[in-house]
């Protein structure tokens, strides 16, 4: 079995493989409660613009308290990709926060949760 490397080109599976992984990374760091403002989300909107997101949205505690959520959660589209990870780790050092970020495609159950009961960023 050829690696993604070695095919050229990374399937679905391996990008959420190494996004599993990553989210992993960032849960360690997790735990002091932090307060998120507009300010916070309207510089994640105006990024993930330029990343060429046509939606964007906000799920999990930041939703209903911002004050003392402990991490920011997204859901995009628009974003293919690599570029969905670049997103997420530009978001993640220019905020100084941590965050997941996940594709809006396919559709699945989770998603059609978030999209349910997230907030609508862009």
């Amino acid at each position: 079995m050829m690696s993604a490397i070695g095919r050229g080109t990374l399937e679905r599976d391996d990008l959420l493989e190494i996004y599993r992984g990553r989210c992993y990374i960032l849960k360690q760091r997790k735990g002091v409660a932090m307060a998120f403002s507009k300010q916070h989300f309207d510089r994640v909107a105006a990024l993930a613009r330029e990343y060429g997101a046509t939606r964007l949205i906000l799920f999990g505690s930041a939703v209903d308290h911002p004050e003392t959520a402990r991490d920011l959660d997204f859901a995009c589209d628009g974003v293919p990709g690599w570029k969905l990870y670049e997103l997420a780790a530009r978001l993640e050092n220019e905020l100084n926060v941590p965050l997941d970020l996940i594709p809006l495609q396919p559709p699945s159950r989770f998603t059609q949760h978030i999209e349910r009961q997230g907030r609508e960023l862009l």
